[in-house]
């Protein structure tokens, strides 16, 4: 096993957890190595030592991605929001083809595992939440069950949630300053939901693999219409802009499955 290529691919993977709309968990798969890391979760008891190798090298990548990523798009959200987002959206895109065909859609029942699944993301979507964390250390707990939850569960994005929510920004000042007891019990709540979560998605990919790729496709396609319509309200929107950052998110993002 090639320790430093996965934590490479751990950096990009941490890239996809702080770009909102973007599923880290998607990039997992399109690396290969989604699978075995939910394997590795799942069973940290029954094989230790493997165990432990394999998510530490991977979580170094992740980790250290997001705690730079989230200074980086901070500023680039702060400085360059359009374009920013406009790019973000490109790399979700670039996503798609890679995913299609691994799950090749062939029948008609494929439609309703990919349709039912939006529409009730769709209709979250249109709910407005607030989150006061104002003095309230155990919200934090709750939002690293969150972010263990969308980074197992593919094409459910956890940073496209916190904007639902309206701690998105919340979100990126924890990683960007981890020193604190903020992070930690972020990190309690992440790795509790985390192995529960890896035992239940590890049980539906040996049971029913395809219709969850079909699933998970479907919340993808979900997390691009919200990205899109969070682009399009803007008033200093450019189509020509847009379109010419879009490409370039596609080119990057599609680029990782060569």
């Amino acid at each position: 096993m090639n320790y430093f290529i996965l934590i490479i691919k751990g950096l990009i993977i941490g890239i996809g957890k702080v770009i909102p709309g973007v599923s880290g968990s998607v990039l997992a798969i399109l690396l290969n190595v989604y699978e075995d890391a939910i394997n590795a979760i799942s069973n940290v008891f029954k094989y230790f030592i493997e165990s432990i190798l394999y998510l530490g090298f991977l979580g170094i990548g992740i980790i250290i991605s997001i705690i730079f990523g989230s200074k980086v798009l901070l500023y680039f959200l702060n400085n360059y929001y359009f374009i920013t987002f406009c790019t973000i959206i490109g790399l979700v895109i670039g996503t798609l083809p890679g995913f299609l065909k691994k799950i090749k859609i062939k029948k008609c029942n494929d439609f309703f595992l990919i349709v039912i699944p939006f529409i009730f993301f769709y209709i979250f979507r249109q709910f407005n939440f607030s989150i006061d964390l104002k003095n309230n250390i155990f919200i934090f707990f709750i939002l690293g069950i969150i972010e263990a939850f969308t980074t197992i569960i593919p094409g459910i994005s956890s940073t496209a949630i916190y904007i639902s929510f309206n701690v998105y920004q919340i979100f990126l000042n924890i990683f960007s300053n981890p020193f604190n007891i903020e992070f930690l019990v972020f990190g309690l709540g992440f790795f509790v939901s985390a192995f529960y979560t890896s035992k239940l998605v590890n049980f539906l990919l040996k049971k029913y693999k395809r219709e969850t790729y079909l699933i998970i496709f479907s919340l993808l396609i979900s997390s691009i219409i919200i990205l899109f319509k969070s682009v399009v309200v803007l008033s200093n929107f450019n189509i020509i802009v847009f379109i010419i950052f879009l490409l370039l998110g596609f080119v990057i993002s599609f680029s990782f499955d060569k």
